[in-house]
């Protein structure tokens, strides 16, 4: 087997939690039929990708766009995503996809040469098999969504109202906040616990394990406070950072960074030092190959962007640094067997190809910094 059709593979000979609409032997079949064919096509992938690299090594950008290796692509150039998009409220939207998707497009590009299209769906279909992977067989919770998050500061109200009033009356129809029920793995039996239960003692267990569920939900969106940032005034927060593969092109890409957390008088400067052992702080690497993405790995403390991203896919990844979570989530359907993907796409922390920093992310900033009017 190739690597994509054994993950597949393995995702049923290991998984516990996999789903009534997973289970079936033509769904399985569908599934590895799939992953057996993108691994048949490794070598022309690998062929294809690696004339892009070429390509890129040769493209002239605009100026300003290249960072040693390393070249941005315009923001008006970013490629717009493909699939059935469905507005959310709140400025979210998501877009669904899931292995009969999948199928569908393999079935109408099966006779073309390996092109941007092929590589569009090697890389869904990876991240697809890489979500099964960890919700079927390591058990990670993909229940949390936006709408979820939204909803939690009603239940939390509805819990506290219970336990400290016993009224409990803005328990009794979930529909408010049935997302937010779905926020662990354990709310929804909680819940049915709850509304269960025949004696005081027994209503009360449940709502508190539910509250102290919950509760964490309330401040998703506040960053994390991180070691490497430091206040210089009022407006300015400092961040360390190591320039690591872009040594020596530490002034371009501190601007290109600095360009998208500047807000009214408030941004950002990057301070360039080398992390070491004692004194870890995020370091960037590089990745040649295009369309490889971006990401920050805590651990490493490294920040690696791919050849080719989006000029603002820089600043998106510092604003992880920051301690911002990625405001992005992939939530698990198993009504539809899909995954349905929600982002925001004027904020920078959702979408960092075409997102924005605002002033409400420079006010969270502020508060869990200890920024203040009178700071020197």
């Amino acid at each position: 087997m190739g690597p994509l059709e054994e993950t597949v593979y393995d995702t049923y000979r290991l998984g516990n939690h996999l789903d009534h609409c997973e289970l079936s032997l033509a769904t399985k079949n569908l599934r590895l039929g799939l992953a057996r064919a993108l691994d048949v096509r490794s070598d022309e992938f690998d062929a294809y990708l690696r004339e892009q690299t070429r390509a890129s090594r040769m493209f002239t950008a605009a100026p300003g766009l290249h960072i040693g290796p390393l070249n941005l692509v315009d923001r008006d150039d970013a490629p717009k995503p493909n699939g059935d998009k469905k507005s959310k409220g709140s400025g979210w939207v998501s877009y669904t996809s899931g292995w009969d998707d999948f199928v569908s497009e393999y079935q109408a590009i099966r006779t073309q040469r390996v092109n941007a299209r092929w590589v569009r769906l090697l890389g869904l279909v990876r991240a697809t098999i890489d979500d099964d992977y960890r919700r079927a067989v390591r058990g990670t919770w993909m229940g949390v969504s936006a709408e979820g998050i939204a909803e939690a500061p009603a239940l939390v109200k509805a819990i506290g109202d219970c336990l400290s009033t016993k009224k409990c009356d803005g328990l009794e129809k979930p529909d408010p906040f049935k997302n937010a029920l779905k926020l662990t793995p354990n709310a929804t039996a909680d819940f049915g616990d709850f509304r269960k239960a025949t004696t005081e003692a027994a209503r009360v267990r449940p709502l508190k394990y539910l509250l102290k569920e919950i509760k964490p939900f309330l401040d998703y969106y506040d960053p994390v406070k991180q070691r490497g940032v430091r206040v210089s005034d009022s407006n300015t927060l400092i961040i360390s950072l190591d320039s690591g593969d872009f040594r020596g092109y530490d002034t371009e890409l501190g601007q290109i960074i600095e360009k998208f957390w500047k807000v009214g008088s408030d941004s950002i400067k990057v301070e360039w030092l080398t992390s070491t052992r004692s004194e870890p702080v995020f370091k960037f690497l590089f990745l040649p190959t295009p369309k490889s993405g971006s990401q920050i790995d805590y651990y490493r403390r490294t920040i690696t962007i791919g050849q080719n991203s989006i000029e603002s896919v820089p600043a998106h990844e510092v604003g992880r640094a920051l301690g911002f979570r990625a405001r992005a989530f992939s939530v698990w359907r198993p009504e539809t067997c899909k995954y349905e993907d929600e982002s925001k796409p004027d904020d920078l922390l959702s979408n960092g190809r075409a997102g924005t920093v605002t002033s409400a992310h420079w006010d969270a900033l502020k508060k869990v910094y200890g920024v203040t009017k009178s700071t020197k």
